[in-house]
């Protein structure tokens, strides 16, 4: 049988715990500044409702829900879901500038555009 182990707690070294003390937390002005020089600048974002497609059924019985779409200036078009995560890349053409109301097909989802949203709204 061995022997019992003493579980030590964790210390960080000094020069670590001496760093974290003299730098000070990054203020909402800094992460703005970020925001704005890492947001690519041929991009443009809307808000959509989308929708599975489905070609046999009515507009009526479909369910939309909330999105992002991000429009590059390639035509790429890359759909958000609600939580952030990626539904749908794919290639449109003439998609750079969208009326509301306008509607689109992207892959195998139908897209109902609804306003136009900031660059840094988005990020």
């Amino acid at each position: 049988m061995q022997p019992a182990v003493k579980k030590r707690r964790f210390a960080a070294p000094a020069v670590l715990q001496a760093r974290a003390a003299s730098s000070p937390l990054p203020s909402q002005n800094v992460a703005a500044e970020w925001a704005a020089n890492t947001v690519p600048k041929d991009s443009r974002y809307y808000t959509v409702l989308y929708t599975k497609r489905a070609p046999n059924k009515k507009k009526i019985n479909k369910s939309f829900a909330d999105g992002v779409l991000e429009v590059k200036a390639d035509a790429t078009c890359i759909l958000y879901g609600a939580e952030g995560q990626n539904v749908s890349r794919s290639r449109v053409k003439g998609t750079l500038d969208m009326p509301e109301g306008a509607e689109l097909t992207l892959g195998n989802w139908e897209l109902e555009v609804d306003a136009r949203l900031d660059a840094a709204t988005f990020m």
